[in-house]
């Protein structure tokens, strides 16, 4: 029951077509987290390369977090609160490396600009936030 309700809860994160988007391939089993207690961890996908280094306390992610492609390129690397929220500069790369969006987020809301970059590095678009309103295509991008 818990996995479903996990999965679920998932599907609602990612929206539609985010993972084809980004070319990236969650984690391999729900079942990786259940054993996790706390503190500093890193998962591996079945390749040894590195999928995700983060601290877990409490059933949350806290402090800095990192998550990797199979090519062991970096796709993300942003920090968590004690609550478990998004805080700080997020940063998203593509696949080859060069940086997708970077901006801030506080008590896991995005705030201030958010640049958005092409695969070649040029930038895009620029998201603006003020206090807390979140746009969907953010969401669309790349929040998973």
């Amino acid at each position: 029951m818990k996995k479903i309700a996990l999965s679920i809860v998932v599907l609602l994160l990612v929206g539609k077509g985010a993972l084809a988007q980004m070319n990236y391939e969650p984690l391999a089993s729900v079942d990786k987290t259940e054993k996790i207690k706390t503190n500093a961890y890193t998962l591996h996908y079945e390749n040894g390369k590195v999928e995700e280094v983060g601290h877990w306390r409490a059933y949350r992610n806290v402090g800095e977090f990192k998550r990797y492609y199979q090519n062991g390129q970096l796709a993300q690397h942003f920090n968590f609160t004690e609550s478990g929220k998004r805080d700080g500069v997020q940063r998203y790369y593509f696949e080859n490396g060069n940086l997708r969006a970077i901006g801030k987020w506080r008590n896991g809301l995005p705030i201030g600009e958010i640049r958005i970059y092409n695969e070649v590095g040029q930038l895009i678009e620029t998201l603006k936030y003020e206090d807390g309103n979140y746009d969907s295509r953010l969401f669309d991008l790349f929040n998973y």
